[in-house]
């Protein structure tokens, strides 16, 4: 009945050794994945159910996927570029209600820079760079000599991913992979929707229920039995991270759309880092530029070590826990629910009728900045007795 109880009563219980309600837990997290792939929006964030997924997995040994049920399960080509990358989500609880929009996890960024900068041999130049953290679907292709496409699974857990072959067939990606890698590839991708694409999507597909973002259309568009040509073009793949001739490879400086956003030169025969205030300008840099240039929904900052010395011998991969020891993400915690009334002004309109406005700390709503929230009639403002300083849901200022 209260997801987000039932998360906290079993993280307490889980930490303290105490017995877990495997099979609430189990419903749950089906219950959840459902809701994500209708295209809703889901009671738990992606944090919160990954915790609650792991446990399970470290309690019964059993990965729990209600969309591999259904669909055909594939083992992966390129089983390296699976998992996750390890997150950051912000320092302390005190920090993220403060200003929850703010990039204040640079802190714990900074000290997994500084930990893996020691961990480098410093004879040799190293990169570190700074990309978007697209909000899509993971999908991970084959490809063959010729860059075309011929497998595409998601992510999926431990080997297998679930095959959405039939989407991608034949499928060129033409452009993207660097000329000299001549032969089989694998590459990693996020499938994303354009936000300028997103409201003719819900117009076109939708009906009386809209999605609630791009993240959530998007899967609902791959999880659909129905795919045809049309939805191709609401289809944006965004390439991440390759796997060629037995090591990884990234998108470099070099290449101006799918490099990073900004990237720091280590250079060899210097052991001194850079400070933390320069970090922390290099992450508000990169925000700036997600938010300012980017048509696509962003949850956060992939923070990357991308010469391949550090990828594939000096840093490498967790192949116990499916994460990459070179790359780190800051994820934006998720939106204020609240904001604070400035003050109540009162509109007398040309019939002499008044009416009033709630003056609102500017805060933000589906990408558009909300200042006021008209209040209606005397008698509905008089019943919402709303005063200045108070404190108002989001829902209550649209």
């Amino acid at each position: 009945d209260n997801p987000y109880e039932f998360y906290e009563e079993t993280i307490k219980r889980y930490k303290e050794g105490k017995e877990v309600d495997i099979v609430k837990l189990g419903e749950l997290l089906l219950s959840s994945d459902k809701i994500y792939s209708d295209g809703k929006e889901t009671p738990l964030s992606d944090e919160e159910y990954d915790r609650l997924h792991q446990i399970y997995i470290e309690l019964t040994g059993i990965v729990i996927r209600g969309d591999m049920n259904a669909r055909a399960k594939v083992r992966h080509d390129y089983p390296q570029l699976k998992g996750t990358v390890k997150k950051v989500h912000y320092i302390t609880r005190e920090e993220k209600d403060k200003d929850p929009g703010a990039v204040e996890a640079h802190k714990v960024l900074y000290e997994w820079y500084l930990k893996t900068f020691n961990q480098l041999s410093h004879d040799k130049n190293h990169y570190l760079g700074f990309w978007p953290k697209y909000d899509g679907c993971s999908i991970i292709l084959s490809l063959n000599e010729n860059h075309e496409v011929t497998k595409a699974i998601t992510r999926g857990d431990e080997e297998f991913g679930v095959d959405k072959s039939d989407l991608f067939n034949n499928m060129v990606i033409d452009g993207v992979i660097p000329k000299e890698y001549e032969g089989k590839i694998g590459l990693k991708t996020e499938a994303i929707m354009r936000k300028s694409l997103f409201h003719k999507y819900n117009k076109k597909f939708a009906g009386d229920k809209p999605f609630v973002n791009e993240r959530t259309a998007m899967t609902s568009l791959l999880n659909s039995q129905h795919f045809t040509n049309i939805h191709k073009e609401f289809i944006t793949l965004r390439p991440l991270l390759m796997y060629y001739n037995g090591g990884f490879r990234s998108f470099t400086a070099e290449d101006e759309e799918f490099g990073p956003v900004y990237t720091i030169l280590q250079k060899a025969g210097s052991n001194k880092p850079v400070s933390e205030d320069a970090f922390k300008k290099i992450i508000g840099i990169t925000k700036d530029f997600m938010d300012n240039n980017l048509d696509f929904a962003c949850d956060g900052i992939i923070v990357r070590w991308y010469d391949e010395d550090a990828m594939n011998k000096e840093l490498g991969r967790d192949e116990t826990n499916y994460i990459n020891n070179f790359e780190i993400a800051y994820k934006f915690p998720k939106a204020n629910n609240y904001t604070k009334v400035k003050y109540i002004r009162q509109d007398i309109g040309i019939f002499g009728n008044a009416s009033f406005t709630a003056v609102v700390e500017p805060i933000k709503i589906n990408d558009k900045i909300i200042k006021n929230a008209s209040l209606g009639s005397y008698d509905r403002a008089k019943g919402l007795a709303l005063a200045e300083g108070d404190m108002v849901d989001r829902k209550s200022v649209v």
